[in-house]
Formats: C-alpha cells, structure tokens, sequence
C-alpha cells in the first residue's frame, strides 16, 4: 500500500480550487480514485476507477481547453 508521502501529484479541483483526495476501491483487486471531496464543491468531479494510483491521478491531471475555431474541445 502506498504511503501518503508516496502518491504522485495531482492539480487543485478545476471547479473549486481545494486539494482532491485518492480513494482505494478494492472488490477482487484494488482500483484508485481521485475525487473533489471538498463540502464547498458543487461538482465533486472524480475520475474514474484506475489499476494504480498513478493512472487515476494522469486521468484527474488532463484539462481541456477550447478551440478558436469551433468552442468545443
């Protein structure tokens, strides 16, 4: 089990700017979850069930911008 000190870095909640939190789900193996638990957070966006902490915090990381052309991402 990773240590607090060992997990990889995630960006701040793009929709209230706190500090989201890995979560463990484990059934017949363990599966990584990074969530905006923040009681401010009208959104709570979380990621998907990931294999390892670092996939779950690569899918929290990604950010979308527009594009000029059509204002879609």
């Amino acid at each position: 089990m990773l240590q607090t000190r060992d997990l990889p870095k995630v960006r701040d909640c793009p929709f209230c700017g706190d500090r989201p939190s890995f979560l463990t789900l484990t059934d017949y193996s363990t599966q990584w979850v990074v969530q905006c638990k923040s009681l401010d957070c009208m959104v709570k966006p979380a990621t998907g069930p990931a294999v390892s902490a670092a996939v779950a915090a690569n899918r929290w990381n990604v950010r979308h911008t527009k594009t000029k052309e059509t204002g879609h991402d």
